[in-house]
């Protein structure tokens, strides 16, 4: 724990924290503090560009509506088919388009139950949905290289 009164000692000092070699370094060449400037100012541009992009993805991940699949494949921009055939594969999800309880769990999909009137019968159906999580975990896997 003695580095980190050493950090705060230099910040106090020199306004930052620099190691003795950097602030020599900085003291025999001038253009090492200009470089170090510019790298900060556009690291500061970066996060700014950032942000947004971070906030409507916390917002995204946060919400709680359900999508179905065929809204996700179009989303995705991958086509329902190729979507299910590639989860399939990645024993994601069943034959008969339900996940497995591995990926229920982690929070990706919910399956609904819809009873369907077939004549005089009533069919249970079960439709998976994706969760925000869900979704973010699909498009990891499509943009990964098999």
């Amino acid at each position: 724990m003695d580095w980190v009164w050493e950090v705060v000692e230099s910040i106090r000092k020199h306004g930052a924290y620099m190691t003795p070699q950097k602030i020599e370094e900085v003291l025999l060449n001038p253009d090492t503090i200009i470089q170090l400037a510019t790298e900060l100012k556009k690291e500061r541009e970066r996060r700014l560009a950032l942000e947004p992009k971070a906030e409507a993805y916390d917002t995204f991940m946060d919400a709680s509506n359900l999508q179905p699949m065929n809204d996700v494949a179009k989303c995705l921009g991958i086509g329902r088919n190729k979507l299910f055939a590639l989860l399939r594969e990645k024993k994601i999800i069943r034959s008969n388009n339900t996940p497995y309880q591995e990926y229920i769990d982690r929070g990706y999909f919910e399956v609904k139950e819809k009873p369907i009137k077939m004549g005089e019968w009533v069919i249970n159906y079960a439709q998976t949905f994706v969760t925000a999580k869900g979704v973010d975990y699909i498009s990891k896997l499509i943009e990964k290289p098999a």
